[in-house]
């Protein structure tokens, strides 16, 4: 209910409460709408971000699995970031195994 005083004159204006319901849930689907469309806009984003980021990793992996359990020579220490340097020395100290 609405009141509107002026003087010693009063207006007043009611609204049935089911309008003003559809109306704020109206306003609440308009305000979460742009969130819903950014939610898999973002997921997408990160999993390419993530993925670029890992792909260093990868590589090693990929080219530490596509060596032979025998094979003496080390690995190329060169190309790395330096978050896997430390790795790449520790896997090429590493004594053979038996």
């Amino acid at each position: 209910m609405y009141l509107a005083r002026r003087g010693n004159d009063r207006v007043q204006a009611a609204q049935a409460i089911s309008a003003r319901e559809e109306l704020a849930a109206g306003v609440a689907l308009r305000s979460l709408s742009p969130f819903l469309i950014m939610i898999p806009v973002l997921a997408l984003l990160m999993w390419v971000v993530v993925g670029r980021a890992l792909s260093p990793l990868r590589r090693l992996a990929t080219l530490v699995a596509g060596r032979s359990p025998n094979a003496l020579q080390a690995l190329p220490s060169e190309g790395h970031p330096p978050e896997l340097i430390p790795v790449v020395s520790a896997l090429n100290e590493s004594p053979p195994l038996r």
